[in-house]
């Protein structure tokens, strides 16, 4: 099992816990800064397996990506954070943009940070930024297909209609309705 937790300190960690006894088999630091006013831990909307890694989002302004068997990081890449709560709701608890998993197709793997106010799109190998856009508030979804074949280089947001992006470069490839 997988999850973030926010410390009282503000400090952001990555832990793995063991499925059946529950007992922390690592924690890592995942870099940038929480609120330092109580421990919170959130589960895997912000965590997608990729390969022997994981890809994740702190939600204080940092990507990575890590070993999934040791906590080793491989990478970190900070994203611009929206801090302007009156340009959206992007704090709000009931914002889908909270609930948008990391989505992986191709190598890449793509997120809607609560705190960003875009679609990140990253290159897992390196952590290089494959491209951005801007989000419509809190209108939207990510979404994507889990399992190979399904839906190949293909990222999806859904709100008052459904697109689908090309995951190499964002392009929208078509919408519905």
């Amino acid at each position: 099992v997988y999850a973030m937790l926010e410390t009282t300190q503000g400090e952001v960690h990555l832990l793995a816990l063991d499925l059946i006894s529950g007992s922390m088999r690592w924690s890592t630091s995942t870099g940038g800064s929480a609120p330092a006013s109580g421990a919170r831990v959130s589960f895997p909307s912000a965590i997608a397996a990729a390969g022997p890694d994981l890809v994740f989002c702190n939600g204080y302004g940092v990507l990575g990506k890590c070993d999934a068997a040791t906590g080793e990081i491989a990478w970190l890449v900070p994203y611009r954070r929206r801090t302007n709560l009156l340009q959206g709701n992007f704090y709000n608890l009931r914002s889908p943009l909270r609930h948008s998993p990391i989505v992986v197709a191709d190598g890449i793997a793509a997120c809607m940070p609560a705190d960003g106010g875009e679609l990140i799109a990253v290159q897992i190998s390196d952590g290089s930024v494959k491209w951005t856009a801007e989000v419509k508030t809190d209108s939207e979804f990510l979404g994507g297909y889990p399992g190979e074949g399904i839906a190949p280089g293909r990222f999806f947001l859904a709100g008052r209609e459904i697109r689908c992006l090309n995951a190499a470069t964002g392009s929208t490839l078509w919408t519905w309705p």
